[in-house]
């Protein structure tokens, strides 16, 4: 009877506790990421259009933010459920639900994945010939392999570092550990990716701005013809589209990332102490960085568009548009930048 109750009492504080506004609020943006990175597989799935080197990794990285917005629902509710008195249950608790080792392994996979995609274009678009050559989807595949085990690896001290102690899960390790160790994730989790998406987008910046000189300069010469110049400029601004829809990705991850990891290298070099009240709202912006690319594909790329559209619609096709000049120089682009 007494056990009746305590299950009881149990399942009724979780129950309120999930209504705090702080949980709905998280439930919620985790939800809004397992929705539209589902809308990102299916529609790269589906659209041939958008079936390229890069909407590949675009969709493999879908899946990272998939998976982190599905655990980071679970570990909402999770986090509410006492430990078990079961000794084995309780250290799987602790290891696996409360040090969040899958939801962070995902959560790296997804910045990884932002670097492979950067480095994919930085290829592409820097040196094109050599990218036709080796680039296939083997490699790709090897790359997005890469994108999930390096992030088993430079995570495994996480549930290391977490034990049951007088019946609370703990992160326990001494001081020197600690730190060392949050340095260690700083530099693999934020400043290296960091440094390579900026150095990687400044390098294809000014390819996209010499190759665009060098257009203007053959045409004023006239030293090319006037379909010739159209198809370039058409390609070279295609091209453009894809990289500003990346760099703002790459923003928002910027914006989404950086108060978290400065307030955690802060407290793990003893700057600052942590304080829960003021970590978890910096915790919630970095998460949303899950669902927030959705959103950024459907509003810088058509493709994407449409098939979010056919999605809602239930397959059906968008209502046809007629094709005049300024129409068909349009779709000429978009069909290029798919194809880039």
């Amino acid at each position: 009877m007494s056990n009746n109750s305590t299950v009881e009492n149990t399942d009724s504080i979780v129950i309120v506790s999930l209504w705090k506004p702080i949980n709905m609020f998280q439930i919620a943006f985790g939800c809004i990421g397992i929705v539209g990175n589902m809308f990102v597989c299916i529609t790269v799935a589906r659209k041939k259009t958008l079936q390229n080197l890069t909407n590949y990794f675009i969709a493999s990285l879908a899946i990272a933010d998939l998976i982190s917005s599905t655990l980071w629902v679970l570990s909402v509710v999770s986090r509410l459920i006492p430990l078990s008195r079961v000794p084995t249950i309780r250290h799987f608790q602790c290891v696996v639900v409360e040090a969040g080792y899958p939801f962070w392994v995902a959560v790296l996979a997804s910045t990884y994945h932002l670097v492979a995609i950067t480095l994919e274009r930085l290829c592409g678009i820097v040196y094109p010939v050599k990218h036709r050559l080796f680039f296939s989807r083997r490699l790709a595949a090897v790359c997005v392999a890469l994108c999930y085990i390096l992030p088993c690896i430079i995570l495994v001290n996480f549930p290391l570092f977490h034990k049951v102690i007088n019946g609370v899960c703990v992160y326990s390790t001494s001081p020197s550990s600690a730190l060392s160790h949050g340095i260690f994730l700083f530099m693999f989790t934020y400043l290296l990716p960091l440094v390579v998406m900026t150095w990687a987008y400044i390098a294809i910046w000014k390819r996209l701005k010499n190759s665009t000189s060098q257009h203007v300069n053959l045409s004023l010469a006239g030293q090319s013809s006037q379909t010739s110049s159209n198809c370039n400029q058409g390609y070279i601004g295609a091209r453009k589209k894809v990289i500003q829809m990346l760099i703002i990705v790459f923003l928002s991850f910027v914006i989404c990332w950086t108060p978290d990891q400065i307030m955690v290298i802060l407290v793990n070099i003893g700057v600052a102490k942590f304080h829960l009240s003021q970590f978890l709202p910096v915790q919630i912006l970095a998460l949303c960085n899950s669902c927030i690319n959705p959103f950024i594909y459907a509003f810088k790329n058509r493709h994407f568009r449409d098939g979010f559209r056919e999605i809602f619609c239930f397959g059906k096709t968008a209502s046809n548009v007629r094709v005049g000049p300024s129409n068909l120089a349009a779709n000429i682009s978009e069909t290029q930048t798919s194809k880039v």
